[in-house]
């Protein structure tokens, strides 16, 4: 039993640990906890073993309300070093990978890295502890130990669970991003796709799709969809929105609860990825108030009632990781049964004006029908276009192109401006079928 196990579970007896967990280090420290129902803790201090954190932080765990039965995630900080307020903001700005912790006289605030990396993660820690730039300032220079900030590198731990380990997790966008009730869902398809018109379908080894508000995006996806067969077997890979979770994961659980049904998971399929993906890890975290996965599903099921799911989400990736995981995607369909539709979950440029936006999602679109996922990655970098899921997409083309060329086409595209009227501020979106 391990002893995080232990102390959830009440018991306190000894346990006999490594000389490097139960040695106390000068410099700071410290853990943060996340459980599977969500609870966190966390534990920080000077002179302290990882094994002595790690048991305060449990004990807090303990004493919640919500019991916990397993640790989901483990983060430990180190390398502290203290922050000067006269570098903020300026020599912050890369410190969007680390944590920074911010104490005052009446509390402190722990900020971890999120999936927007752009994040004043600084300026985040200071807001959270109500500490102002001019009372850090003037605490550092009359030599008060508070307030004050310390930055600290990260090691991160996620829990590898079974597939298929948990039940159908509740819909999280449900009345938000597409209807609350099985009616309205399938009469808002089914009027979709009528004024779509019956197209001619055929099978397609991948798709790209919108994920955004229905109301949005949901001619694209329509139009795009019209032209597809959907197998029994899905896989959806979209980006996290959200910073929770393993930075590649995918879902462990059995089905997906929709207003419309449940939409199982393809649990064997899972098993073969993970085979093939050691850097892939099998939670639930990062799905839970994920939206680029769920907001697709009821258009799957209504092309084919008995869909299978694979879903995963991507986080931050640099080229030469997003090929290895190409690679054994590409393996991974070579290894199953039957047919299998890849699709890419994506939006495209986001929150600048629609000429702006129209001229990004252009060049973006132009990347990804060349069929070259090189120029799809350097496109969106050197244009700074925001393309959510340009990473699952340089992910996918690549797996596809193991096993032959690639011949994508856009089959619809349109912004945000086209509903709301107010071209300031509008998110491209856009449909292509690769075959």
């Amino acid at each position: 039993m391990t002893l995080g196990t232990k102390i959830l579970s009440g018991d306190l007896s000894p346990t006999e640990l490594p000389n490097r967990l139960t040695q106390a280090w000068p410099d700071e420290l410290g853990v943060y906890l996340i459980s599977n129902t969500h609870q966190s803790a966390s534990a920080l201090g000077a002179n302290q073993s990882l094994a002595k954190l790690m048991t305060m932080a449990c004990q807090s765990l303990a004493k919640s309300t919500k019991p916990s039965r397993y640790i989901e995630r483990l983060v430990v900080l180190y390398n502290g070093v203290r922050l000067s307020a006269a570098d903020y903001p300026n020599r912050h700005v890369n410190l969007s990978y680390n944590g920074v912790l911010a104490e005052s006289p009446s509390g402190w605030s722990l900020s971890l890295p999120s999936s927007n990396q752009r994040d004043d993660r600084v300026g985040q820690a200071m807001r959270d502890c109500n500490i102002d730039i001019k009372s850090w300032r003037v605490a550092q220079n009359q030599g008060h130990a508070k307030p004050r900030l310390t930055c600290f590198d990260l090691f991160v731990h996620d829990a590898n669970q079974k597939p298929g380990a948990i039940d159908e997790p509740p819909p999280a966008k449900a009345g938000q991003f597409y209807p609350g009730d099985a009616e309205s869902i399938a009469s808002q398809i089914n009027d979709v796709m009528d004024q779509v018109g019956g197209s001619a379908s055929s099978d397609a080894r991948a798709v790209m799709l919108p994920h955004a508000g229905w109301s949005y995006c949901q001619d694209v996806i329509a139009q795009t969809l019209a032209k597809v067969n959907v197998p029994n077997r899905v896989i959806i890979i979209g980006p996290k929105h959200t910073p929770h979770g393993a930075h590649w994961s995918v879902s462990n659980h059995q089905a997906w609860q929709m207003p419309s049904g449940h939409v199982p998971v393809d649990v064997g399929a899972v098993k073969v990825l993970l085979n093939l993906m050691p850097s892939l890890k099998c939670e639930s975290l990062a799905h839970e108030q994920e939206h680029a996965v769920e907001v697709l599903l009821p258009w799957l099921s209504h092309k084919n009632p008995s869909v299978q799911i694979v879903p995963m989400v991507f986080g931050h990736s640099n080229f030469k990781q997003l090929e290895e995981l190409g690679t054994a995607l590409a393996e991974c369909v070579k290894q199953l049964d039957g047919q299998t539709l890849i699709v890419i979950s994506s939006d495209m440029n986001h929150f600048e004006d629609v000429q702006t936006t129209q001229r990004k999602d252009s060049l973006a679109i132009e990347a990804i029908c060349s069929g070259d996922e090189q120029s799809l990655f350097d496109t969106c970098l050197k244009n700074q276009i925001s393309m959510c899921g340009m990473r699952p997409a340089v992910v996918v083309m690549h797996a596809l192109k193991k096993s032959g060329e690639i011949a994508p086409e856009c089959i619809a595209r349109s912004d945000s401006s086209s509903v709301t009227g107010d071209g300031t501020r509008v998110v491209g979106y856009a449909g292509v079928i690769i075959k």
